[in-house]
């Protein structure tokens, strides 16, 4: 196990490996705070999936898109415990999704519902309303993210088990190229992959 101190220098190390290599950090609505800093430099990935939910409904958000979009590798293992607490969530995301204004924050916010669906824990067949919202942000966009974001949707719609970190294998990797010429980001990769790998 990484201690506190190795983890927190391999965290600040890739985060400054972005600035090296052109990837500038960023979340879209999210600002780095000291919850967010205690987070991600204090906590290892099993701690932070073990304790995401004792964040407040807003925390848990702006720790999840800041993990997803500046984070790397990408903390994409917390879309499991955000979906793990069924129905109460998806209204929350809706209005996120409605006022999503880059690609980035859609596809990592379907990817929730996506998990939530894996969980069979939201029937979305109800919510017309909301495959409609996903629908159209999705067919709206234009980038690198549009059909995998397209795919889980699909998935959604489908209501069965699919390959669910597919993506998430392709997100871990792009983020090493991003970080390439770089070790500093190995060991959190390497504590990351059993996380997406267990059973919901």
């Amino acid at each position: 196990m990484i201690s506190k101190t190795v983890h927190s220098v391999v965290m600040w190390s890739a985060t400054f490996s972005l600035f090296l290599s052109g990837c500038q950090p960023h979340a879209e609505g999210v600002r780095e705070t000291s919850v967010i800093r205690h987070f991600f430099l204090e906590m290892s990935p099993h701690d932070q999936a073990r304790e995401f939910t004792a964040y407040s409904l807003d925390e848990q958000y702006n720790l999840y898109i800041w993990g997803n979009q500046v984070v790397y590798p990408p903390a994409v293992f917390l879309a499991r415990p955000f979906a793990r607490q069924g129905p109460k969530i998806v209204p929350f995301l809706a209005k996120k999704l409605e006022s999503a204004k880059e690609e980035v924050t859609v596809r990592d916010i379907t990817a929730v519902f996506r998990e939530l669906a894996d969980l069979k824990l939201y029937d979305f067949s109800s919510n017309p309303e909301l495959m409609d919202l996903l629908d159209r942000t999705a067919n709206a966009m234009e980038g690198q993210w549009k059909d995998a974001t397209l795919r889980d949707i699909r998935e959604i719609r489908r209501g069965r088990k699919g390959e669910i970190t597919h993506l998430w294998f392709i997100r871990l990797e792009r983020a090493r190229k991003c970080t390439s010429g770089s070790e500093t980001a190995l060991p959190r990769t390497r504590s990351i992959l059993p996380l997406l790998c267990s059973s919901p």
